[in-house]
């Protein structure tokens, strides 16, 4: 029915949205983690004493300022806008669902007329 046709679209989309902050706070772990990780390999380097070359990574901060880091931007405009284009798509699956359904309701409600000409 319509009514379960929504509801099945509505829980894949929070599905969807679900799965997009899953990826975000996945990209703040994973910047998080390699930021520790340069430090201690700072640490280690200082410790050792050695002319290593240092890394400089720019804080959680910079990386995600729009004023300072365009790319990050973009990024995050093109994940921003994942989510509107499923909408977008499940909607269409869905409009041609309801047409499917409307004109399958159609025939079955159209007189059948038998063998013998009767309805």
């Amino acid at each position: 029915s319509h009514a379960q046709t929504v509801s099945l679209l509505a829980q894949t989309v929070s599905s969807h949205w679900q799965i997009v902050s899953l990826h975000v706070q996945a990209v703040r772990s994973h910047a998080q983690a390699v930021s520790l990780h340069a430090q201690t390999v700072r640490s280690h380097a200082q410790t050792a004493g050695s002319q290593a070359p240092t890394v400089s990574l720019p804080p959680l901060s910079e990386v995600f300022n729009p004023a300072t880091n365009r790319l990050g931007l973009l990024v995050a405009a093109v994940f921003g806008l994942t989510p509107d284009l499923i909408i977008g798509k499940l909607r269409q699956q869905t409009d041609a669902l309801k047409q499917d359904l409307s004109s399958s309701e159609a025939a079955s409600q159209a007189p059948r007329k038998g063998s013998d000409g009767s309805t």
